[in-house]
């Protein structure tokens, strides 16, 4: 099976953000923060951290909350790619390197289909990526810095 045919089913943070902003203050909310992702999604859907560096500060609204989940999102899969080595530390260690930083510089598609090229069986560890990623953490994290993102947006 190509990588190109792999269906990994991988969460989108700035719809989790949207749905989350909904939540919070309703339909017209949810407008303004998914504009604000579109505003900053790849042409080809990819929403890159990397793109986000200059979002620091609760004032920058959504765009803050939105680089403080990919950056975690960077951090779980390096996590994962890390566990899922048999190798020695110092690859593992790497491993954990590599896709952090494919992660923020080009998606986390990306990083995880070049940490997918070491498994010839990729069922049983696709399992364990959706699961590492898919964790409440990123709406705890929402429901709490949102609120405040959205009352000092400077727009």
């Amino acid at each position: 099976m190509g990588s190109g045919a792999v269906d990994l089913d991988l969460p989108d943070q700035g719809e989790l953000l949207a749905r989350a902003a909904g939540g919070i203050g309703g339909e017209r909310v949810t407008a303004l923060v998914w504009d604000e992702v579109q505003r900053v999604r790849r042409p080809g859907g990819e929403l890159l951290v990397g793109d986000l560096k200059e979002y620091k500060k609760p004032r920058n609204g959504p765009l803050f909350v939105l680089a403080g989940m990919l950056g975690m999102e960077a951090m779980r899969v390096g996590a994962w790619a890390q566990a899922s080595r048999s190798v020695g530390r110092f690859s593992r260690k790497r491993a954990y390197n590599d896709v952090s930083a494919l992660c923020h510089a080009e998606g986390l598609r990306v990083a995880v289909l070049h940490s997918l090229r070491e498994y010839p069986d990729r069922g049983e560890v696709i399992p364990v990526l959706r699961a590492t990623l898919s964790t409440t953490a990123d709406e705890d994290m929402v429901r709490i810095l949102l609120p405040e993102a959205l009352r000092k947006w400077k727009r």
